[in-house]
């Protein structure tokens, strides 16, 4: 019972529908080059948490989360297709998205809950550059940087007290992710090859509370 947090089978019932959709217009002005511009609408199902759970209360679902994603890009190849190109610019507005917040339990204190956050909205470019310079050798560099920000929020701190979350960026969410590749092949024989590789990979800081709580620093 969530009233009196008497443990036992936890019974409810969620109901939702939505309807999701994607337009999109692009241009090939060549056989190497194209560019796009989309919209969609996107919905994460309302779902029942599955935390170990210490009150009922934590078992209540969450409502449906909502995404209209604007996307600008491009795909461009160079050089017969030796060095390719490909960036994308996008803007995403959240309603109601999912995240882990709290509530206070008379007896366990904070416990973790899945809770929904009105107004939020990403921002990003992604870049990848992929290219063949010489026979067998292929090079690849990719990024992405992206700003998070909740946008209407208040929950609850670690501690269980009142907490402002508007303007504070996502957890989990790094605004600077990068990857370097090199792979270089020969033959040696017919049947035969050799190859040497190797990769770097970057992720910036992040943290793990929406609270940015220098203890849970990633």
């Amino acid at each position: 019972d969530p009233e009196t947090n008497n443990a036992g089978l936890y019974t409810g019932v969620l109901d939702e529908s939505n309807v999701s959709g994607r337009a999109a217009l692009d241009w090939t002005p060549n056989d190497d080059s194209l560019f796009y511009v989309s919209y969609s609408r996107g919905f994460k199902s309302g779902s029942f948490p599955v935390f170990p759970s210490s009150d009922q209360a934590q078992y209540e679902p969450i409502t449906q989360e909502q995404l209209d994603a604007i996307e600008v890009g491009a795909k461009t190849g160079f050089f017969d297709q030796r060095l390719r190109a490909n960036v994308a610019v996008f803007y995403y507005d959240y309603k109601d998205k999912q995240l882990v917040g709290r509530i206070v339990d008379p007896v366990f204190g904070p416990l973790q809950k899945l809770v929904n956050a009105p107004e939020s909205e990403v921002r990003g470019i992604e870049l990848e550059l992929q290219g063949n310079p010489l026979r067998g050798l292929f090079q690849s560099a990719s990024a992405i940087f992206i700003e998070t920000e909740v946008k209407e929020f208040e929950g609850l701190d670690q501690s269980g007290d009142p907490v402002n979350l508007t303007g504070k960026p996502f957890n989990f969410s790094p605004e600077v992710e990068y990857t370097l590749i090199a792979d270089y092949v020969m033959a040696l024989t017919d049947n035969l090859e050799a190859g040497l590789g190797a990769d770097y990979s970057y992720t910036d800081e992040t943290n793990s509370v929406l609270t940015q709580d220098p203890l849970f620093e990633i």
